[in-house]
């Protein structure tokens, strides 16, 4: 993989916090490969599961080659205490969501005071 990840996009969740609490910030780490753009955006997305709504988004500039990064998410203090899950994508400059590079997403997140559901 190693030798791959020099020649494709790619975004991988390293690390995510299980549990999220209303009015905090979260922290996404992210490890990336970008060579299909000059320049790019790394984002992360909060999203209500179900009907694939945004709660809340963050995103920096992305550095050409593999890369690892920390995206401070917010979690609204309205953040709807029902089933989420956590989206990173890459995307070039000036382009939309469709035309993405590369994305990674987990439901191994849950807001606070919810059970994991098992899927």
């Amino acid at each position: 993989m190693k030798d791959n990840a020099k020649k494709v996009d790619f975004v991988a969740l390293q690390r995510v916090p299980k549990e999220l609490i209303p009015g905090t910030t979260a922290t996404v780490e992210v490890e990336y490969n970008m060579v299909g753009a000059r320049a790019a955006t790394l984002s992360a997305s909060l999203m209500r599961k179900g009907p694939n709504i945004q709660i809340s988004s963050t995103g920096d500039a992305a550095k050409p080659g593999q890369n690892k990064m920390k995206l401070m998410l917010p979690v609204p203090g309205d953040a709807p205490r029902e089933a989420v899950y956590i989206v990173v994508t890459l995307t070039p400059e000036g382009a939309s969501w469709e035309d993405r590079l590369a994305e990674d997403r987990t439901y191994r997140v849950k807001m606070a005071g919810m059970r994991m559901r098992r899927e």
